[in-house]
């Protein structure tokens, strides 16, 4: 039986390898960001369902509170929707900004040592 004479690949503080992980993260904060809003408009829509169910007991009052609920709740999801694929729009241009400067920093220091 043999046994590796050490190590091959790099080490454990070795992080020259280290790749950006920014667009697998980015697409799925979107996902999450999509099925937020979502089910936001669903639970809006089954609220207004319910308000519009009371509709013998209350008249006026259960038309109005669907409505309500149904304006209330799309606004949120849509506004989740627009602020959360702004938040992770702007996280993706900052990562490749910061990635664009550290390879400029990277060559000018190669080139100050040759």
């Amino acid at each position: 039986m043999s046994y590796p004479a050490g190590p091959q690949g790099p080490g454990l503080f070795d992080t020259s390898f280290a790749t950006s992980t920014i667009g697998k993260t980015a697409k799925l904060a979107f996902v999450a960001v999509i099925l937020l809003a979502g089910a936001l408009a669903v639970s809006g829509l089954f609220s207004a369902i319910a308000q519009f169910s009371q509709l013998r007991f209350g008249g006026a009052v259960s038309v109005l509170s669907g409505l309500i609920d149904l304006v209330v709740y799309g606004g949120l999801a849509f506004a989740v929707l627009v602020l959360g694929r702004l938040l992770v729009d702007h996280v993706v241009q900052s990562a490749k900004e910061r990635e664009a400067v550290a390879a400029a920093r990277e060559a000018a220091e190669q080139e100050s040592t040759d």
